[in-house]
């Protein structure tokens, strides 16, 4: 697994805790790239998703947003 703290999209702070999230990827031999963010602080975790940018996605929605309906 690898941390891609140096590149990875802005994430909201955790919903639960306040801590900072960072988002991990996992990859191998003949499978995708899937990854998912997680609190530093409480070890939150959001979703898996099929790239960077929809974990990013996934962990910065939050109830009540447009996004959402």
């Amino acid at each position: 697994m690898s941390d891609l703290s140096l590149t990875q999209p802005k994430l909201k702070e955790c919903p639960f805790c306040g801590g900072n999230a960072r988002l991990w990827v996992e990859a191998g031999i003949n499978i995708d790239v899937w990854g998912y963010a997680e609190c530093d602080l409480c070890e939150a975790r959001g979703a898996w998703a099929p790239s960077v940018a929809a974990a990013a996605e996934k962990w910065n929605r939050r109830a009540g947003d447009e996004a959402n309906l």
